[in-house]
């Protein structure tokens, strides 16, 4: 069965199973002739041992087919249905062929879970009740499994002779499937190595093309424009290795034939090196024209010379790999030549070659996931997926590799054929050591750097991978005025990105770099040192090795094991170094940082170039007196205990960055008194510091000054620092005058203060975009003149408690996004239009808020909670996203509407109003009511607007009753309406959902808290369709003191699409539906009623009453049983209570009847042709 391009699994067959119920019957019978048959087979016997279920898992992925066989007792068992999800997931990888075997069970008991089977399901799911996400995998595998083709065995049937029947079909199975791996691996073993010369795939040696290059295909084709007789010059760009000569090569066969003439020139930079220039130009010339000049020789000018020839006839031309503009413009020369509708392909992996020479550029992508994990797999194993522990092994080298081709082929075939030991020493080694075929791409690319470039190559790789790029360009243009220029070189050669402004570098190139710069130290070359390895570094210090060639020094002391003392001199011999840095990285990630080098007094640090020092807890009281800073760019000390900075004043022409942060001791700033350039000042944290230098006025560059917490300061010294944009003095809690040092303030951080009002400067500051005075518990009032500021956004007043107005003209502010007014006694709120967020909460002087905040039309995020005396809530305004009202005690009523009803763009809202306890039923009712309409609303705009998901709308207030408009109600947390057929083909656009939720008088605070609801949908052919639904969630709610009313929104128009596709062909239709109300939170909570209601895209339609098409689970006969009972009732009513009529009746009682009896067939006729299409369908469904 097996061939020799195939290695067997330990187990071909797995049998899922419940163990006590057919072990030691049918599976025992069936698993003899399968090892007479020479099958391997596996049987559970986990059940009885209580083995790890994922050794289980190993040996079903081990497997090529699994029999699953379904009996009564099947789902009393977790083991069973956890097996049959992870058959599932592998037989929708296309990994493993699972038979379902029925015994004594029919298929469609199996799939719509009926009779004892559904019942011992369902008990299960109780007892899982509280992992919703693995009782779901449940049904979806039982239904998805119990689809497949599979065998049946009956009461009546012969159990030797299905037992014969299964071997059989295993078998033939098997035969299919190794076959089937037999050929796939004979393909996939087939490798082509062609010349370099003719393929030119120098630089991505054999990438296989088949993996994400038909997206890739079809961009570039669209930049060449193919359909269009134009001429088109397009470049192809992207780091080494990326895929560019492959793709190039690929669309040169594929559109070669529809030209007159065409080449794929391969590597044109090398070509260059080794011919020169002329023989490119022949070469080409000879290959454009072979048809009609076979015997052409090289002619000078040869473009103008042939220029007749050339005109006749479009070419497609790629020239791969360029590696100068030169061999460009030779190659094409004035391009007057070149007839129109022709198509040339410029492959390059530096991107400024191709600036003015080209009409569009085209960057090659990386591989998304799947793809990259196809090409490595198949490098790796053959196949286009990993098995076992090898996957999870396999996605570490994909982050590794970040979606370049080269690394995953590369490293997809050193390690084939090894084993897992090996795969794990390798992994943890791929940030130290290249492998070799990367490492022979990368270094002839590296030898075509220029000095400059390659030692900003390095340092980024060793020093500064995802910094600041800012702060990169600064250290680099301080060190050589065309240093910068280098570092944008090599973001034209793909070698280093900057992205999201940092420098960034892909770690193939990273690991090649400091490999680089390893053997440099190891071989003494001569040429400038890294020291970045910690290893490295502790080797130097203890053996106080003498290194004058030393360009950075960067030590983690989180590496370092135990506390080491070092020489006092160890720096004296780098008289070179440029960078030092002595930092720790679990004190980024944790807070903590042990100090564990051993520094003594006299500490030397005669660095007369050093750009960049960094250390953090200093453990001096200054840096040494010989230390030299006047090439000086950055700074930082945090956490130090130095005193001062220096002894003295020293010349910093250079320093630009300062940081002492959090150093407690710090108290005299004067050794920074000549620092003129400085632009960022961080004083975060130095408690001792009591005031500024007078100097700083000198500092014309200042940007950023943070004094945070530096609580001995009392006040700011009379200076201008006119380029100051942002001031931090938050938690300055002694600072009790303030003056304006900056007229061009962007930010003003003024919280935690002892201010008790603002100078009227304030007033001047014509930049200022943020103003926070959030706990400035002594601030009376604010000055008039702070309303004249028209550049303000964002205004924080939180916890102001004497505040109790703000500035009239506050009203004028045209851009004002953000007012936060929390704690304060503002009792009127501004009418400010701009307004995005508005926040009130813990405003016990607020009775009631201005009815003309309706009109805030902006307004997104308003914030009551904790107003204790707010009794009155007018009409909201039209888009808010979110509204919380909590803990407001008092509040009794509420406008209607509650919110303006109006035409908005806002599809995501949430309404609270929990703990709300006094609100009178008519407020509920009016927010019930707006709940009802804000569903409508959104039906409409989804439907009209067409947006599948991102709808929901979420509202909560006290209360124990389903609101009447929901049609289909329950007590409990679990709902089966039935629906009757084409339910929802009639603009069907959401779903809204209510829970009552008792909280049983929790005495603990709740810190978060969720209801969710889980639909499904059931027929008697097709599968199930399921979906998880959010009712409402509290975000920090604390103790909830009442049952309340949760009502969600959730758009279905994705529920409705798939179900228009089950219309169209012939499967019935869902008409039963089983929904299931729960609570995610840490207390006891629990849903006691539910109820839904489909909402329709109806204009003119009141869109949650019963619609035509749904039969509620409360009307079983609809209006006529009304009618058809009110009718007898009367019958009744009169013969009983009103018998001296009687014979007065008698004349009435014909007539009576007549119109009874013409009701009555009018009603029989209406339910037939109700009842039509039901049959039709039927019909059509025995028929098929």
């Amino acid at each position: 069965m097996a061939d020799d391009g195939i290695t067997l699994p330990q187990y071909q067959v797995f049998i899922n199973f419940r163990g006590d119920e057919l072990r030691k019957s049918f599976v025992g019978f069936l698993v003899k002739p399968m090892i007479f048959g020479k099958i391997n087979v596996f049987t559970d016997e986990i059940e009885l041992k209580g083995t790890d279920l994922q050794n289980l898992f190993a040996r079903i992925e081990e497997s090529r087919v699994a029999v699953a066989i379904f009996s009564e007792r099947y789902t009393e068992s977790r083991w069973c249905l956890d097996e049959l999800v992870k058959m599932k997931e592998l037989m929708e990888e296309g990994k493993l062929v699972v038979i379902p075997v029925f015994y004594r069970l029919s298929a469609t008991a199996c799939k719509n879970l009926e009779g004892a089977f559904g019942d011992k399901f369902r008990k299960l799911n109780w007892e899982y009740r509280s992992e919703p996400e693995r009782i779901m995998k449940w049904e979806e595998a039982l239904v998805s499994v119990s689809n497949n083709i599979g065998l049946s065995l009956n009461v009546q049937s012969d159990e030797s002779k299905f037992v014969d029947t299964i071997v059989e079909h295993v078998k033939r199975v098997l035969l299919v499937t190794l076959t089937k791996e037999r050929e796939n691996s004979k393909n996939q073993n087939k490798e082509t190595f062609t010349d370099r010369t003719i393929t030119g795939e120098r630089e991505e040696p054999d990438t296989t093309p088949r993996f994400g290059v038909e997206q890739r295909l079809k961009q570039l084709e669209e930049k060449l424009q193919f359909g269009y007789e134009q001429t088109r010059f397009v470049g192809v760009v992207g780091m080494l290795g990326i895929g560019k000569t492959t793709l190039a090569k690929m669309l040169y066969e594929k559109w070669e034939d529809k030209f007159k003439s065409g080449m794929f020139f391969p590597d044109v930079g090398t070509m260059s090196k080794e011919h020169g220039l002329d023989w490119l130009q022949k070469r080409l010339m000879q290959e454009l024209l072979k048809d009609i000049r076979p015997n052409i020789g090289y002619t000078e000018n040869a473009h103008e010379f042939w220029k007749d020839d050339l005109l006749s006839r479009k070419v497609f031309v790629v020239l791969d790999d360029v590696s100068g503009k030169k061999q460009i413009k030779f190659l094409l020369g004035k391009r007057d030549w070149i007839k129109k509708g022709s198509k040339i392909v410029i492959t390059s992996s530096n991107e400024s070659l191709l600036q003015d020479l080209v009409n569009d550029t085209y960057e090659v992508p990386r591989l998304n996931s799947r793809d990259s994990l196809q090409c490595f797999t198949n490098h790796a194993f053959g196949l286009d997926y990993a098995k076992g522990k090898f996957m999870k092994l396999s996605r570490n080298i994909l982050d590794y590799a970040k979606g370049n081709p080269l690394a995953l082929k590369a490293l997809g075939v050193e390690l084939r054929g090894k084993d897992e030991a090996y795969w794990e020493q390798r992994i943890g080694t791929l940030t130290q050591r290249s492998n070799k075929m990367i490492q022979d791409v990368l270094s002839r690319r590296y030898d075509e750097l220029t000095r400059g470039q390659k030692d900003a190559f390095l340092d980024v790789a060793c020093f500064f991978k995802s910094e600041n790029a800012n702060f990169v360009r600064c250290l680099v243009d301080s060190c050589d005025s065309e240093a910068w220029d280098d570092m944008r070189d090599l973001t034209d050669k793909f070698l280093v990105s900057i992205s999201g402004c940092r420098v960034e570098m892909h770690d193939m190139l990273c690991t090649f770099a400091k490999e680089l710069a390893s053997q440099a130290l190891a071989k003494n070359t001569g040429i400038q040192f890294r020291l970045w390895n910690h290893q490295d570094i502790i080797c130097v210090l203890k053996n106080k090795l003498e290194i004058k060639n030393v360009r950075g020094f960067f030590l983690d002391m989180s590496e370092v094991p135990g506390i080491m003392s070092v020489d006092a001199k160890i720096f004296s011999s780098m008289c070179n170094l440029l960078y030092l840095k002595i930092y720790s990285s679990a004190f980024l990630q944790e807070g903590k940082a042990d100090f564990k080098i051993g520094i003594s007094e006299e500490l030397q640090l005669p660095l007369d170039k050093v750009m960049y020092l960094h250390w953090l807890k200093y453990p001096l009281e200054k840096l040494p007196s010989d230390f030299n800073a006047k090439k000086l760019v950055n700074l930082e000390l945090p956490y130090s205990s130095i005193k001062q900075v220096w002894d003295g004043v020293k010349e910093t022409p250079n320093l630009k960055w300062v940081d002492l942060s959090n150093s407690r001791k710090l108290n005299n700033l004067s050794g920074l008194s000549n620092a003129q350039n400085l632009e960022r000042l961080n004083l975060e944290g130095c408690t001792s510091l009591v005031n500024l230098l007078q100097e700083m006025e000198n500092m014309k560059s200042l940007i950023f000054l943070n004094m945070r917490r530096c609580k001995r300061l009392k006040f700011l010294p009379v200076m201008k620092l006119s380029s100051l944009k942002i001031l931090i003095l938050s938690n300055c809690s002694k600072l009790q005058e303030f003056e304006v040092i900056s007229e061009n303030l962007e930010a003003l951080y003024l919280d935690g203060t002892a201010l008790k009002e603002l100078p009227p400067a304030t007033g001047n500051l014509e930049r200022l975009s943020i103003l926070n005075l959030k706990g400035c518990e002594l601030l009376e009032s604010l000055p008039e003149c702070l309303g004249k500021q028209k550049a303000l956004e964002e205004l924080i007043l939180s916890g102001c408690s004497k505040l109790e107005s703000v500035p009239k003209d506050i009203e004028n502010m045209r851009y004002l996004r953000i007012l936060l007014l929390d704690g304060t006694r503002i009792k009127e709120t501004p009418e400010i239009y701009s307004l995005q967020r508005l926040c009130l909460s813990r405003n016990n002087a607020m009775v009631r808020l201005q009815g003309n905040i309706s009109q805030l039309y902006r307004l997104k995020w308003l914030d009551l909670k904790n107003c204790e005396n707010l009794r009155y809530l007018p009409t909201l305004p039209p888009n808010l996203e979110f509204f919380d009202a909590h803990g407001c005690e008092r509040l009794e009523s509420v406008a209607n509407p509650l919110a303006l009803r109006m035409m908005t763009e806002q599809i995501r809202s949430t309404f609270l109003f929990t703990n709300c306890n006094n609100l009178e039923q008519d407020a509920r009712d009016d927010i019930s009511s707006y709940a009802q309409w804000k569903c409508h609303r959104l039906a409409l705009e989804c439907y009209d607007r067409g947006v599948v998901s991102g709808a929901s709308f979420n509202l909560c207030y006290p209360g124990f009753e389903v609101p009447s408009w929901f049609n289909h109600q329950a007590v409990g947390s679990v709902l089966e309406p039935k629906l009757q057929l084409r339910w929802c083909n009639n603009r069907l656009s959401g779903i809204a959902l209510c829970a009552v939720v008792s909280f049983h008088d929790n005495e603990y605070p709740i810190d978060t808290f969720s209801v969710k609801c889980r639909i499904q949908l059931e027929n008697e052919e097709g599968p199930p369709i399921s979906l998880d639904c959010d009712v409402g969630e509290l975000r920090e709610p604390g103790k909830i003191e009442s049952d309340h009313v949760f009502i969600g929104y959730a758009s279905c128009l994705h529920l409705e699409k798939r179900l228009e596709d089950q219309y169209s062909g012939n499967n019935s239709i869902h008409t039963k539906a089983f929904l299931e109300f729960y609570v995610n939170d840490a207390c006891k909570s629990e849903v006691v009623n539910c109820g839904i209601s489909l909402v329709y895209a109806e204009p003119h339609h009141v869109p949650v009453e019963a619609n035509p098409y749904i039969s509620s689970s409360k009307k079983s006969g609809g209006w006529l049983d009304d009618l058809l009972g009110y009718i007898f009732l009367s019958f009744f009513c009169v013969i009983v209570f009103a018998p001296h009529y009687y014979l007065r009746f008698l004349k009435f009682f014909w007539p009576l009847v007549a119109i009874f009896l013409c009701l009555l067939a009018i009603g029989l006729f209406m339910e037939w042709k109700d009842g039509k299409p039901k049959q039709q369908k039927r019909s059509q469904t025995h028929g098929t």
